[in-house]
């Protein structure tokens, strides 16, 4: 640091310190921090090799004073995020003593020209001011989702559903992006360790207590409703954190059932579980329960009311009490397969819902795992009619303070030829998916206007 800056530049490392480990606690992360203030080049290459030692993942330059541009160039090379942070002046008048604002500048002016596409945050105020603790929060709840996906398997179970082709993946693509494993099994080996069940009365017993009416067809088919809960718990155990598994028509022409009420059920033990196969659907699942500390759903959107400006998000029965007090466990409204000697057959169970009013995010993960769309808005309860399932009719939309019309969003759906699944959570973290992409290298798919001639988009 510049010497000439009088400013109390222990007194400035010293509070900056103490409000950190505070907020280490409320916000529960790690804080390793150097001893003193660096003040030479030999000094913060040390200091940054004694940080390194101990795993960090966010380096947090502070500008407690102005300070050369070679030290700060001794840090360029952290394998890790980093953040630059400066504080508010001492005082209104007299002699410049911190000058911490603009060291700030300088150190992010040489980031840029130096390594022009590293990426960084920058932070000002002191811990215990909201300018700098809103702003950190939202970094340490982002990285924190970033480092939890890190080494995570997802389990795939038959690939997707047949037909559903725009599901495919590459698994080097989600192990690049994210550090996300992908495995997978044939639906006759999943069959198997479902058939192999033999103690499910307890799963049983959680189940009837977990909805406020069952169906009699529902009722005979909860023994292998409760093996499939015990199977997928079992491989959970083993390590695998997600689920995507193509459902149907293995369920029902293997298994006389459907694995709707099963996944719901799943979903709110805070097991992710997406259905017909959709691996990006289970990881934008994941990312979704990490960020909000709650089970998150994959719905399609069925139906739009352009004179409401709303849009139905809709899917077979995958209900959570999470979303609604109130879950039935019924047949599956469509029957399927169809037998010569007995015409259609009706399965079952599925967890039917209508979401309560409440408001929510949406997001996917999308194209090779490089892209990202997200909005949010508000479910309106059991207000208006709806269709059978779980579902919930979805309007108020917005993107980055904007408001998104639903035609707008079905334009942008429909341009951008977006997978037909979107997963949704409660609650309102569109700036924690703001800051995720920024740090995952996504491109945000923003919304394109409705008009009546088509949409223009390059590079997609």
């Amino acid at each position: 640091m510049q010497p000439n800056f009088r400013g109390n530049k222990q007194q400035v490392f010293d509070r900056c310190l103490k409000g950190l480990s505070e907020l280490s606690k409320e916000l529960d992360f790690d804080l390793y921090h150097v001893r003193n203030l660096v003040s030479d080049v030999e000094h913060t290459r040390s200091s940054l090799k004694e940080l390194e030692s101990h795993g960090i993942d966010l380096l947090l330059i502070l500008n407690a004073s102005f300070a050369s541009g070679y030290l700060v160039q001794a840090l360029f090379d952290f394998n890790g995020f980093l953040g630059f942070w400066a504080v508010p002046e001492e005082g209104e008048k007299g002699p410049l003593p911190l000058n911490s604002l603009c060291g700030m500048n300088l150190n992010i002016g040489l980031l840029r020209k130096k390594r022009p596409h590293r990426k960084f945050k920058w932070f000002y105020g002191y811990p215990d001011q909201e300018i700098f603790k809103k702003r950190l929060f939202l970094t340490v709840k982002t990285l924190g989702t970033i480092k939890r996906l890190k080494g995570k398997r997802i389990l795939q179970v038959e690939g997707w559903a047949p037909g559903f082709d725009n599901l495919s993946y590459e698994s080097s693509d989600l192990y690049n992006h994210f550090g996300v494993i992908v495995e997978r099994i044939s639906f006759e080996e999943f069959k198997k360790m479902i058939l192999s069940q033999r103690s499910f009365d307890k799963t049983i017993d959680q189940m009837k207590k977990h909805f406020i009416a069952i169906d009699d067809l529902s009722k005979q088919s909860l023994p292998k409703a409760a093996a499939l809960v015990d199977v997928v718990k079992e491989l959970h155990e083993k390590g695998y954190e997600a689920f995507a598994v193509s459902c149907w028509p293995y369920f029902r022409s293997h298994l006389s059932m459907v694995p709707c009420a099963s996944f719901g059920f799943l979903n709110d033990l805070g097991i992710t579980v997406a259905c017909e196969g959709d691996i990006y659907g289970a990881l934008s699942m994941l990312i979704l329960r990490y960020l909000a500390e709650c089970p998150s759903l994959i719905f399609d959107i069925s139906h739009i009311d352009v004179d409401e400006d709303l849009l139905l998000f809709w899917h077979c029965g995958l209900g959570s009490k999470c979303y609604s007090d109130k879950l039935w466990m019924e047949r599956h409204f469509n029957p399927g397969p169809f037998d010569p000697q007995k015409g259609w057959l009706t399965m079952a169970p599925v967890a039917s819902m209508v979401i309560d009013k409440m408001p929510a995010t949406v997001m996917r993960i999308c194209g090779d795992g490089d892209k990202i769309i997200f909005f949010k808005g508000e479910f309106f309860g059991d207000s208006k009619p709806s269709f059978d399932g779980s579902r919930g009719w979805f309007g108020k939309m917005s993107f980055a303070g904007k408001k998104l019309g639903v035609m707008d969003l079905i334009n942008t759906i429909m341009t951008y030829g977006l997978e037909h699944h979107f997963c949704v959570v409660k609650e309102d973290w569109e700036e924690e998916l703001f800051e995720f992409a920024y740090w995952s290298d996504l491109k945000i798919l923003e919304p394109l206007s409705y008009e009546n001639y088509p949409s223009k988009i390059e590079g997609v």
